[in-house]
């Protein structure tokens, strides 16, 4: 793994959030000077390609990255687009019990309005 790749996965593990691009190269900057936006987009591609890291399409159209690859949903609120990981524990058996089908993974977004964004709008 080249040393840039480490870097933005280290990056990615530590936060244990989904980052957008911006996000990495903000943090990857303050790591290593020389980093450019295009070097963390170029690297980010090849981590995706490599099965390292997951891209995330995000209501806001910035994609967001995951380093986790055990089977779980993601929780997105509709208004800050906050993605916070939740268990997916009985959802394989679920899609087996309902359909006959024995899924391999799978991808759940749950879209809703988060705690912060429902106070905020009842000020």
């Amino acid at each position: 793994m080249t040393k840039n790749k480490r870097l933005i996965t280290e990056i990615l593990t530590e936060s244990g959030g989904h980052l957008t691009a911006e996000e990495i190269f903000l943090e990857a900057k303050k790591r290593s000077e020389k980093i450019s936006l295009a070097t963390v987009y170029n690297n980010l591609n090849a981590l995706c390609e490599e099965s390292a890291i997951r891209r995330m399409p995000s209501s806001d159209g910035k994609d967001r990255f995951d380093k986790a690859f055990m089977p779980h949903g993601h929780l997105v609120c509709e208004r800050c687009h906050k993605i916070t990981d939740f268990s997916g524990d009985g959802i394989m058996e679920a899609v087996f019990r309902n359909t006959g089908v024995r899924a391999e993974s799978y991808d759940l977004n749950v879209y809703y309005v988060c705690d912060d964004c429902r106070k905020q709008s009842q000020k």
